[in-house]
């Protein structure tokens, strides 16, 4: 990973305490306005974490609205090296540890890559990890298995890359298989469990690979 420059952490650090006391302030609000004493300790807490997380995920996505990442290569000392930076620290501190921990039910892990910037059809609740939602659309009746991978992001060698992963309607992605950067998945094909399917591969609909890496089998 790249060293991260000072002046993305003062902003992530900034929106952390911003948003910090302004969670905290709604939590006083809502425990004055249902003159509940049982909102204390544990339940402040809940309330409070989760409106400081939703406060944080709008701030991400006013960001990259305002500043999106673009697919390609990212070269120090540009600008996209400053949006990567933001970009990469309000996932690291923040989401990927929710997504890591599975605590979520699958139908909420849905909504969370939504909030995320991820596109999903209807029908689709993923249970493997989508590690940068705002790069990753899926079609409708898509099945992802458990701990299923799917990594739009490169960084190999000193290059830092992001490319779109995209997969269709009713495509399954088999349980611990790996998608990466730059992958389409057509509609109707099936990626075997365990598999890994390298960078800017195109599978086209209705066939059938798997492997390390990744190879057609049948269509």
């Amino acid at each position: 990973m790249r060293k991260i420059s000072f002046l993305p952490v003062v902003l992530f650090f900034s929106l952390l305490l911003i948003n910090g006391y302004i969670s905290y302030e709604i939590t006083e609000l809502i425990k004055s306005i249902t003159f509940n004493d049982s909102l204390t300790g544990i339940f402040s807490l809940i309330i409070g974490s989760f409106v400081l997380y939703l406060l944080m995920i709008i701030n991400f996505r006013v960001f990259l609205f305002l500043y999106p990442l673009k697919e390609g290569i990212i070269q120090e000392g540009t600008s996209q090296q400053f949006i990567y930076d933001v970009y990469v620290l309000f996932s690291l501190i923040l989401f990927y540890p929710i997504m890591k921990s599975e605590i979520l039910p699958v139908p909420v892990y849905r909504l969370f890559y939504q909030l995320l910037g991820a596109k999903l059809g209807s029908n689709t609740y993923p249970a493997g990890y989508l590690f940068d939602p705002i790069l990753t659309k899926i079609g409708k009746n898509t099945i992802l298995g458990d701990s299923s991978k799917i990594v739009p992001h490169v960084l190999e060698s000193g290059v830092l890359a992001f490319y779109g992963i995209k997969i269709g309607d009713n495509v399954t992605i088999g349980l611990q298989s790996t998608l990466l950067a730059g992958v389409t998945v057509e509609d109707d094909a099936i990626v075997a469990a365990h598999s890994l399917v390298t960078k800017h591969t195109y599978i086209k609909s209705g066939e059938v690979w798997a492997g390390v890496p990744a190879k057609k089998i049948t269509s």
